[in-house]
């Protein structure tokens, strides 16, 4: 993986609504400089988790999600397996720079190649019940 620099782009916000029984998918801003504080902002947690979807995606997730009642519990099928993860899901680019594998922003060309490889790669289970 070439080395590079964390840029400010987009990412892919996915969570299922309860209410309306499907997915949700959003484009959310990512700034150049953002840390698991703005993570936590945007997926609505006090901690994350950052697990590999694939070489050139991470999830970025609620690391107590399957402690909050009412959470949606996804699955995503991974290259590696499958993942059981519960709450809003944050897809962000992997990027290799001079610190080590980190997440960045992605461009609208690689938001639309994500959603195509997620088509049929995520699917419901169940909600945490608490």
């Amino acid at each position: 993986m070439q080395k590079t620099m964390k840029k400010a782009g987009k990412g892919l916000s996915i969570e299922f609504n309860l209410d309306e029984s499907k997915f949700k998918e959003s484009i959310v801003d990512i700034p150049a400089e953002a840390d698991y504080k703005t993570y936590n902002s945007i997926i609505g947690s006090q901690s994350i988790d950052i697990v590999e979807f694939n070489e050139q995606y991470d999830i970025v997730v609620d690391d107590e999600g399957l402690l909050v009642s009412r959470n949606p519990i996804i699955r995503v099928h991974t290259p590696y397996g499958t993942v059981d993860l519960a709450g809003k899901l944050l897809f962000l680019r992997r990027v290799d720079t001079d610190e080590g594998i980190s997440s960045s922003g992605m461009n609208p060309g690689e938001v639309l190649e994500l959603l195509f490889k997620l088509d049929s790669n995520i699917e419901l289970i169940g909600v945490c019940n608490l």
